[in-house]
C-alpha cells in the first residue's frame, strides 16, 4: 500500500521543489499518497503562501485537498523576510489560471488530527515551514505525534547559540512539537543544508535536465533567494522531501535529544544532547548530493504540467563553500 504523506509547507521558492518532486513522485511510482497539504505563515504571509501552494499545483496540474492553517506564532510577532521575493516566489508574473483550490471548511490543525485519527500509525508529516500548524494541532489532540507513523522536519541550527529561520519563528512551536512525542522526529537542520551546497553548474545542469515548464517555474520562484546567496542551490526543503521518500539517500545521521531554548539571546537556537538516554530527534548530517539530483532529474524530467516558458536566469559568481563537522556516526554502522 502506498505510504501516507501530510506536508506542511510555507511557500517559498523551495517548497515548491518540494511540492513538485512529492506530487510527481506520487504519480509516477504510486510509492506515496498524499492525503493533504497545510498551509502556514513563514516565508511571507498565509494569503501569499497559500496562492503559492496552489500556482504550484496548478503548474503539477494535480488537484490535492489544501488547507490554511496558522497565521502567526504562537507568542512572536511575525516578521516578514523577503528572501525569496515580496511575495516569497521570486516576484515574477503567474499568467496561467490557478485551477486548484483550497478548503475552508476547516483548519488544517484540525484536518491533520481528523486524518491521523482516521490512519493511525499510517501518515508521516513532513514540516517545510514552522512548525506552529503542529504545535495547535498538538493542543486539540496531545496524542497527535504519538498516532502518527513519523515526522520529518526541515529546521533548527545544531551549532551552540545559532539559530535557523524556521526555528526562530516560533520557539514554543519547536519545544511543543519535540516534547510530545513518543519517537524521534527526523530533523534536517540547516548547518547540513549548508555544508551540501550545490554550486551554479550544478544547477544550472539539473534544472537543464528537467521538464521545461516546471524548470522555468522554478527558476523564476527560486531566483531572487539564488542571487542572494552568492548564486549558490541550498534547496533544504527539497532534500527534506527527498529524504522523506527516499531515506537512503542519508548517509550519516546521529540520534540526539534536542531542547529548543525559549529566553535569552540564544531563542530559537536549539541545546543538543548526544548522551541523552532520551532521542526526540534523529539529526542528519549528511546526504548522498548525487542521489537527490538523480532523484529529482528523474521525477520532474517528465510531466503533465501547463506553464508558459520563461527567460533563462543568468548567474555571475561562484559560491561560497561550507565545511562540515563530521561529528555523526555513519547512518549504516
Amino acid at each position: 500500500a502506498p505510504r501516507k504523506i501530510l506536508i506542511d509547507t510555507d511557500p517559498g521558492g523551495d517548497d515548491a521543489l518540494a511540492l513538485l518532486l512529492a506530487l510527481m513522485y506520487e504519480a509516477q511510482t504510486h510509492d506515496i499518497e498524499i492525503l493533504a497539504i497545510g498551509v502556514t505563515y513563514g516565508n511571507t504571509y498565509l494569503e501569499t503562501t497559500t496562492i503559492n501552494t496552489l500556482k504550484t499545483l496548478t503548474v503539477a496540474n494535480k488537484k490535492k485537498l489544501v488547507y490554511a492553517g496558522a497565521k502567526k506564532p504562537l507568542i512572536n510577532k511575525y516578521e516578514f523576510d523577503d528572501f525569496f521575493g515580496d511575495d516569497a516566489f521570486g516576484d515574477f508574473d503567474f499568467t496561467d489560471e490557478i485551477t486548484a483550490k483550497i478548503d475552508r471548511s476547516k483548519h488544517a490543525s484540525v484536518a491533520y488530527v481528523d486524518l491521523v485519527k482516521k490512519y493511525p500509525g499510517e501518515i508521516t508529516i513532513i514540516t517545510l515551514g514552522p512548525l506552529t500548524t503542529i504545535a495547535i494541532a498538538l493542543a486539540l489532540e496531545p496524542n497527535f505525534l504519538k498516532l502518527t507513523k513519523q515526522h520529518i522536519i526541515m529546521g533548527a541550527n545544531i551549532k551552540t547559540n545559532e539559530t535557523e529561520f524556521n526555528f526562530k519563528q516560533d520557539p514554543e512551536s519547536d519545544w511543543i512539537a519535540l516534547n510530545n512525542v513518543n519517537k524521534p522526529s527526523i530533523i534536517l537542520p540547516i548547518d547540513t543544508v549548508l555544508s551540501h551546497v550545490f554550486s551554479q553548474e550544478e544547477y544550472i545542469n539539473l534544472h537543464n535536465n528537467l521538464d521545461k515548464p516546471i524548470a522555468n517555474f522554478l527558476k523564476a520562484a527560486e531566483r531572487e533567494a539564488i542571487e542572494k546567496n552568492n548564486n549558490t542551490w541550498t534547496p533544504a526543503d527539497g532534500i527534506t522531501m527527498a529524504i522523506a521518500l527516499r531515506p537512503e539517500i542519508i548517509t550519516k545521521y546521529s540520534e540526539v535529544n534536542l531542547t529548543p531554548v525559549l529566553v535569552g539571546d540564544a531563542r530559537g537556537s536549539v541545546v543538543v544532547n548526544s548522551n541523552s538516554q532520551i532521542h526526540n530527534a534523529i539529526v542528519v548530517e549528511s546526504f548522498d548530493k548525487d542521489a537527490f539530483k538523480s532523484l529529482v532529474s528523474q521525477y520532474l524530467s517528465k510531466s503533465v504540467s501547463k506553464f508558459p516558458l520563461l527567460p533563462l536566469l543568468s548567474f555571475h559568481r561562484f559560491p561560497r563553500h561550507y565545511r562540515s563537522p563530521s561529528t555523526y556516526r555513519q547512518f549504516n554502522e
